[in-house]
């Protein structure tokens, strides 16, 4: 299988190796002192085109330390070849075929087979032969096989009597010197048939000591190779669930097929417990036994792997998670959709009419799955959306403005698609008073300005919450915390709440999080023209600094006197009353309804870093197309960032396995057509 992708049936090939291990207490090739001194390519070779004998063909080669182990166990090769012979042979070379096709597809298939030979029913690895199966079928019912050759012989020898008493009768009548010698002669017959009642009587009783001795070493293995079987499967069922994101209906098919496997493999738990008190008793009995101290390391995992699966609290166990996964994906159309038309009908029609929404300019808007429409924002008159999948929908107050709250879910707000000029240029005598995007702080990787043309798309309101990240994944990894005193927050008395910006995540971790979700980062063409919302000034809300006030937490005089580092470039302007990052939606919106484009925490986007502004951009939602890989995009400033760090144009960029306490995300959906 070089050169192919590796998948379960390379673990099919070393649990053949094991196996193999187990029934001949040999590895399938003979590494003798001269072979390991080969060439790596020759071993390669070796173990890659040449076919090991098979375990009952193997046993005639022993070791000698092999079969002085044999000995100790009271067996020797000839018994154990018979043993190894047909079934266990076909199922371990079965499992160890070259071609990857031919092995067992799971795991849970080999152990199946095992199953089979121990009950002595026909194994998928065996040759298809009438023989082998009556064979099979005559060993696991010995007493039906029994009374019908009992019946066979008891007509067989009446049949026999008949014909010696019809001979006796004419011997009768003829001479009775002839009837005396057919008498002695029945009579010696019937000696020797005794005795070779006696003979097979007695050799079947040897065989059945030896089929019992050997079924208690068959199952002795079988129990081992189980162990390895469930610890293997407790790792795919891991990486399959990981597999089953989003939770959307089309997943509720699989998302049950796994919990059935799942809970099945949890239910040896039980089974295994018990094995491992015995195992570990027997090492403490035998501490230098080093093949039980493996058995007992094995089976611990195996165990404590099966609890943690079925760990009953979602955050901990991955079959309650599961559960949780499958109520959702069973429920979620019927509460977004089916359950809620009159609310789409509404949205759908308000955003087609060109009159009451001109910014969306009759765009066709499908029902989405996991959204419910919330209404227009009464400022920037865009529609706005609960994502369900991250906590609880607002509702709107008096004012017409969402009432937000620590178990608030996602807000999404639909960007109407339009051109703009993305990125910025320095002041020049001949430019014309007005230009577009005129910026004094304008950088070389925000030049030149290009114009830039976006589809629709949903972005967040906010940025993600501690709050939201929580009640998806069941963890804060946010280092301004609500339990952290050591804050500056604290300090100032105000404390932290689960309304704060999520940060101290990587681009990698959120990508991951956003994913199971159906979300996505923006890219940093839908991040600046969300950011903009229509203006071509430094900030969206205006050119000079003071237009910040209320707008954004920046490193200002506030953060100065309150805690802020020595090495932060402070405004002198600025004070917005918060040394680290306020609850969203403390500052006002910009004309498109979105809170703390500028400030608070940085933004991850979507795209690859490059200092070239000139690389051509996708179509449709314009992601830059680079090739260097070694950092991502983020955009808009943070508290610890002068106001020239947040403006609309500014790029920054971190390491994609980078954290920091000023970093978080603003999620982004693609509408589904």
């Amino acid at each position: 299988d070089l050169g192919a992708d590796v998948d379960t049936r390379t673990d099919i090939y070393s649990l053949g190796v094991i196996l193999y291990e187990l029934l001949v207490g040999e590895l399938p090739f003979d590494f003798s002192v001269a072979m390991k001194k080969a060439a790596f390519e020759e071993i390669r070779r070796k173990i890659c085109e040449d076919e090991p004998a098979p375990p009952s063909r193997r046993a005639s080669t022993l070791s000698d330390g092999a079969r002085r182990l044999l000995d100790h166990q009271g067996g020797n090769v000839t018994g154990l070849q018979k043993r190894l012979r047909g079934d266990l042979d076909w199922i371990t070379m079965m499992a160890m075929s070259k071609e990857r096709a031919r092995r067992y597809a799971t795991a849970s298939e080999l152990s199946l087979d095992i199953d089979r030979y121990l009950r002595d029913d026909p194994v998928t690895a065996s040759p298809p032969s009438a023989t082998y199966r009556f064979g099979k079928f005559a060993r696991k019912h010995r007493t039906t096989v029994g009374i019908i050759t009992g019946l066979l012989l008891l007509l067989t020898v009446g049949s026999t009597a008949i014909t010696i008493l019809w001979v006796r009768a004419e011997a009768d009548r003829r001479l009775a010197e002839t009837r005396r010698q057919e008498a002695v002669s029945s009579e010696k017959k019937a000696t020797d048939a005794r005795r070779e009642a006696e003979g097979a009587r007695f050799e079947a009783e040897s065989a059945r000591s030896v089929v019992e001795e050997s079924l208690r070493i068959t199952t002795k293995q079988r129990d081992e190779i189980l162990r390895l079987a469930d610890s293997q499967l407790i790792r795919e069922y891991r990486r399959s669930a990981e597999k089953l994101w989003p939770a959307h209906p089309e997943q509720v098919g699989p998302l049950t097929k796994w919990l059935q496997a799942a809970r099945d493999l949890v239910a040896r738990t039980s089974a295994h417990s018990e094995t491992l008190k015995r195992l570990t008793a027997d090492l403490e009995s035998n501490p230098d036994d080093l093949n039980l101290r493996w058995q007992v390391e094995v089976l611990r995992e195996v165990v404590e792997g099966l609890r943690a699966l079925a760990d009953p609290d979602p955050t901990h166990g991955l079959i309650a998670s599961v559960e949780d996964r499958l109520r959702f994906a069973s429920s979620i159309r019927e509460r977004s959709i089916d359950g809620v038309a009159a609310r789409w009908r509404e949205a759908t029609e308000s955003i087609q009419d060109g009159e009451e929404c001109p910014d969306y300019e009759g765009l066709t808007l499908e029902p989405q799955i996991g959204l419910l429409p919330l209404g227009r924002d009464p400022n920037s008159q865009l529609w706005e959306f609960a994502h369900l999948q991250t906590g609880e929908a607002p509702e709107r107050g008096a004012d017409g403005k969402l009432v937000i709250t620590e178990s608030t879910g996602i807000v999404f707000v639909l960007i109407p698609g339009g051109e703009f000029r993305m990125g910025a240029a320095l002041p020049a005598p001949r430019r014309p008073v007005g230009t577009p995007n005129v910026d004094s702080f304008a950088e070389t990787d925000e030049m030149p300005m290009r114009s830039v043309l976006l589809d629709p798309f949903f972005l967040s309101k906010f940025e993600m919450t501690q709050g939201q990240w929580f009640y998806f994944t069941g963890s804060n990894p946010s280092y301004h915390h609500e339990g952290n005193y050591t804050s500056a927050y604290n300090r100032e008395g105000k404390g932290h709440s689960l309304l704060h910006p999520v940060e101290n995540v990587s681009w990698d971790e959120c990508e991951a999080v956003l994913t199971r979700m159906a979300l996505t980062f923006p890219t940093e063409a839908q991040w600046e023209y969300a950011a903009r919302a229509n203006t071509t000034s430094v900030w969206s809300s205006g050119d000079e600094e003071k237009s910040l006030e209320g707008y954004a937490n920046l490193a200002d005089i506030y953060c100065r006197e309150n805690g802020g580092p020595s090495d932060y470039l402070y405004s002198e302007i600025l004070n917005d009353g918060y040394s680290v990052h306020a609850p969203v939606g403390s500052f006002l919106p910009q004309d498109f309804g979105l809170h703390d484009i500028h400030g608070n925490v940085l933004e991850l986007c979507r795209d690859w870093y490059s200092r070239n502004a000139r690389l051509p951009l996708n179509p449709g939602d314009g992601e830059r197309q680079v090739k260097d890989t070694r950092a991502r995009v983020c955009r808009g400033g943070a508290y610890s960032n002068p106001p020239s760090a947040a403006r609309s144009a500014d790029r920054n960029n971190y390491s994609p396995a980078g954290r920091s306490f000023d970093l978080g995300v603003r999620p982004a959906r693609k509408i589904d057509f």
